[in-house]
């Protein structure tokens, strides 16, 4: 009982110095109102404490690095049709949601998808992606800068109403990109980052028919509601200026956007020539989603809250149980051990109560003396052999 008490004890002051040791816990708990204010962005991969690097290359030609952790599954989207359609569809088919959406909505500010010439030209220009490479190739500079415009011209109010209903699940970006990388297919997920970096240079546009300046943009690694045991890369323009950056990010964000290729990362602990793994990447915006004041854990971390209190309360009943029984069998012993022994009865008290015909306690110690032959007391020798001696 003792061994199986201290071996609980240990696994729950662990899994509370684990958890104390994060500092939103903290923040959490005793600053809801500070906590919200902050805005930032992060991610991870397989194993969200797992640090990853990655190399993504810009048009300048600069390599930013960093580390990632898990991401997780989406779920499979409906595709959407751009196209005429006969009056049979129109008539069988239920009215597009998204129109009147889109028209209380802020307009584009430049070429999209929604264009037919930009659509066209990103179909060529998507042949020239490279998935599951660690860096990114010159040939897919253009379809790169091609989708950052598009969410620079879009809010992201419209982004999130262009989305697509249900999201693919992770694996389906991994093993067929093509079918989801297509002009008029959006995303929206809840990310819930891990990881989120700025990256050191930014990417100039050099498209003569929509210029911009140089996009300075922001490198995502977090799980997703529809994959919280994967993870999921996120490039990101104009991200809430006050969310945090850094390597060890806990926020929920909102994101919306384009999917853009299937990124590979070594992560930081892997071993010597082991295998890179994979990620979906994006390319929008986000819009912070903060915690509810004094929330002191998130919908992510509840299982390791229940497994905490759980195992504080068997504990506690294993311990009240290890008190109640010890303080029995203490009382049972002090009974059995601590009553007064009965009175000695000498050979002088037992030959009075024979010659008063009184017949022997029975409370006696069990034995009759020697001396008591002298006499003339009859007992029974110890051998059984049925005579009295006398």
């Amino acid at each position: 009982m003792r061994l199986m008490t201290m071996i609980c004890m240990l696994f729950v002051i662990a899994m509370l110095i684990s958890r104390a040791r994060n500092p939103e816990t903290w923040k959490a708990i005793f600053g809801g109102t500070a906590h919200q204010e902050r805005v930032g962005a992060e991610g991870s991969d397989q194993k969200p404490d797992v640090a990853v690097k990655t190399a993504i290359t810009t048009s300048g030609g600069a390599v930013a690095e960093s580390p990632t952790d898990t991401s997780k599954k989406p779920v499979v989207a409906g595709a959407k049709t751009n196209g005429p359609s006969t009056a049979g569809e129109q008539a069988s088919s239920p009215p597009a949601s998204p129109k009147p959406v889109l028209s209380k909505i802020s307009p584009a500010t430049g070429p999209t998808d929604e264009d037919e010439a930009e659509a066209d030209a990103s179909i060529e220009d998507f042949d020239y992606i490279f998935d599951k490479a660690t860096s990114m190739h010159p040939e897919e500079h253009d379809a790169y800068e091609r989708i950052t415009r598009w969410v620079i011209n879009q809010p992201f109010a419209r982004l999130a109403a262009r989305a697509m209903p249900k999201n693919p699940t992770w694996g389906a970006f991994v093993i067929d990109p093509q079918e989801f990388r297509q002009p008029g297919k959006l995303y929206n997920f809840v990310v819930h980052v891990h990881r989120a970096l700025k990256f050191d240079t930014k990417l100039p546009i050099r498209n003569e028919d929509d210029p911009h300046d140089p996009v300075q943009l922001y490198e995502i690694w977090g799980n997703t509601d529809e994959s919280p045991s994967r993870l999921s890369y996120f490039l990101v323009y104009d991200p809430p200026a006050r969310l945090p950056l850094g390597e060890d990010v806990h926020e929920d964000v909102r994101f919306a956007g384009y999917f853009f290729r299937v990124q590979a990362y070594e992560p930081a602990a892997a071993g010597l020539n082991a295998p890179p793994q994979l990620a979906p990447s994006f390319i929008g915006r986000i819009a912070w989603k903060p915690r509810a004041p004094g929330g002191i854990v998130s919908a992510a971390e509840l299982p390791w809250f229940y497994v905490l209190v759980g195992g504080a309360m068997l504990i506690l009943v294993l311990w009240l149980g290890y008190l109640i029984l010890s303080r029995r069998s203490r009382n049972v012993a002090y009974v059995a051990t601590d009553l007064p022994p009965p009175p000695e009865l000498t050979i002088e008290n037992w030959l009075d109560r024979v010659e008063a015909g009184e017949a022997p306690d029975g409370d006696s110690n069990g034995h009759i003396a020697p001396d008591d032959v002298e006499y003339g007391a009859s007992y029974q020798n110890g051998h059984s052999n049925g005579h009295a001696e006398t």
